[in-house]
């Protein structure tokens, strides 16, 4: 196994464990439950729509979230992060999941970036100089000549469909712990 499908099993199962133990540890309530929920929807909306664009090792993508931000992926798994801490109800489990994001995504952003300066050392700089790396800027950049348009088979082809599901399956079970703690607010 290469270092770089290391790293990615890497970063995989770690967010899978995270996820796991603040679902087990979570006491959500329902203020935080719904703000939870808007930003899991709002994080997987990012993804998706950024996996129906991306085309990995065949070119830089610079069109639909890409011409906002040079990482949207990962920009919509911290949104999903984020929303996830805040439902659970727990502000150690919120901390747990931003330090493990921090640890983990932010080499991985270094390493990715490195590796796309070697495959597309033109293009690619040109996109690092002109468009800012995690936070989505309000106006995209002038769309590129070869802009792609978003594509349902690529979502598919990406595999985000078992993403939404496992969140999916993440909220129902944040909303059955709420329902059998007699629903309480915050």
């Amino acid at each position: 196994m290469d270092k770089y499908k290391a790293w990615t099993t890497l970063r995989i199962y770690s967010g899978l464990l995270v996820a796991f133990y603040v679902l087990l540890t979570a006491n959500p309530c329902f203020e935080f439950l719904i703000v939870g929920i808007f930003f899991i929807s709002t994080g997987e909306f990012w993804r998706v729509w950024a996996s129906g664009y991306i085309q990995k090792d065949e070119k830089v993508t610079q069109s639909g979230p890409y011409a906002l931000h040079r990482h949207p992926l990962y920009f919509g798994t911290f949104l999903i992060g984020l929303g996830l801490g805040i439902a659970s109800g727990s502000w150690m489990s919120f901390a747990l999941i931003i330090v493990v994001y921090i640890i983990i995504y932010i080499p991985t952003m270094r390493k990715e970036e490195s590796s796309l300066l070697v495959k597309f050392p033109h293009s690619y700089q040109m996109y690092q100089t002109s468009v800012p790396a995690f936070f989505p800027r309000i106006c995209p950049s002038l769309s590129p000549k070869n802009a792609s348009r978003w594509s349902i088979r690529m979502v598919l082809h990406h595999r985000e469909w078992k993403t939404v599901l496992l969140l999916l399956g993440m909220v129902v079970f944040l909303i059955m712990k709420w329902v059998f703690a007699g629903r309480p607010s915050c």
